[in-house]
């Protein structure tokens, strides 16, 4: 049994680095920075919100995709991504992991952890550093990270999809989805967030 004192309750026993949000000089608004060192491995902050239905997430994506803004998180780990039964919400309710940027080259990887709660639809989302965060510098995650795997495409951090109506040739109406733009400025940037 794992007692209050084990080594092994790193994320029950809360953030421990020092970050500051900050904003950003790339167009991507706020930003996370650590205020100090962190090793590689180091458990650095908890993605937490709002958890709401899938059909909750869908119609707030649509709002939150025509302001430009999206804090959804899908819980479909066991699911594949096909039929998630909940996502974690940080727009309203949260903490400054809801200002944590995207970038294709991070410094953070997300795991799902269960610690409270045995529902396999319902883990915790854990930030770990992937390699050593120097201080003053922001700190990221892939947006398009399968939790426990490397970042695989098509896996979004908000379930809605941006569509634009068209009208096709005979004069009816075609939806093509509307991809979201990147400016992580990494080497190996992906062009499109989602």
């Amino acid at each position: 049994m794992c007692g209050p004192d084990c080594i092994n309750r790193v994320i029950q026993k809360g953030r421990k680095h020092k970050l500051a949000i900050f904003r950003t000089d790339n167009g991507c608004g706020w930003g996370v920075k650590a205020l100090e060192r962190i090793r590689a491995g180091s458990f650095v902050v908890e993605y937490v919100g709002e958890v709401i239905t899938r059909e909750e997430a869908e119609e707030r994506g649509k709002k939150y995709d025509a302001e430009g803004r999206t804090y959804l998180f899908d819980l479909d780990f066991n699911s594949g991504g096909e039929d998630n039964m909940y996502t974690v919400d940080a727009a309203f309710y949260g903490n400054l992991s809801h200002f944590v940027n995207h970038s294709c080259d991070p410094n953070l990887n997300i795991f799902n952890v269960f610690i409270n709660n045995l529902d396999p639809n319902m883990p915790q989302l854990a930030l770990f550093a992937k390699r050593e965060i120097k201080k003053g510098e922001q700190i990221t995650f892939d947006y398009c990270q399968n939790p426990s795997a490397e970042p695989i495409s098509g896996v979004m951090a908000s379930p809605s999809k941006a569509v634009k109506s068209l009208e096709d040739e005979s004069g009816g109406r075609k939806e093509r989805e509307e991809k979201t733009q990147c400016r992580c400025g990494a080497a190996r940037c992906r062009k499109v967030l989602f």
